[in-house]
């Protein structure tokens, strides 16, 4: 029987690592005043052997006591990702539903790295973040849900570690609607 590595355990400590920082978002986000923008977050983790074509990842905010249908809120994605992404860009389906059945369905493009393969998003140690409002101002229909998956060929794309949906309540004061997730995304 072979002996771990102090490399291979190190490993599966940022592993470990990786499972808590949904939970530490959260937390920060509801200890820091921002929480009464935050009508609904949830991040999930993308299996670490890779992200198949046909996995999608489903969120059901509308079911959140905390997201109310006569309220306006911006809908933003997030994506953590290590220096294994082998692209600039990542491409994803956002595929959205109500209880009266489909809304549409939206490709969105997050850049991950500048024109030298740098990582655009905040990070450490390997692990990298970036979100991006992808609808302003709407108004959550009841049964809502979202699937969100890949858009890319690759049989099990590599390097995407979580992803995560956030409602952020609207505020015409506020002109960065991402500026609450900055600190932790």
């Amino acid at each position: 029987m072979k002996e771990a590595t102090g490399q291979s355990a190190g490993l599966r400590e940022s592993r470990g690592a990786n499972r808590l920082l949904p939970l530490v978002v959260t937390i920060l986000l509801c200890s820091c005043g921002g929480a009464d923008r935050v009508g609904y977050s949830r991040f999930v983790d993308v299996p670490a052997d890779g992200w198949a074509p046909e996995l999608t990842f489903a969120f059901d905010p509308e079911d959140s006591d905390t997201t109310r249908a006569s309220e306006a809120y911006d809908l933003v994605v997030s994506v953590r990702y290590t220096g294994a992404y082998p692209y600039r860009e990542l491409w994803l389906t956002l595929e959205e539903f109500a209880q009266e059945g489909y809304l549409r369905t939206d490709t969105i493009q997050l850049r991950l790295t500048d024109g030298r393969g740098h990582p655009i998003g905040r990070g450490k140690l390997g692990l990298y973040s970036v979100a991006d409002t992808v609808r302003r101002n709407f108004r959550v229909p009841e049964g809502y849900h979202v699937e969100i998956g890949h858009a890319l060929t690759d049989e099990d794309l590599e390097g995407v570690r979580n992803i995560g949906l956030t409602l952020l309540r609207a505020d015409a004061s506020d002109e960065d609607g991402l500026k609450i997730l900055k600190p932790w995304i």
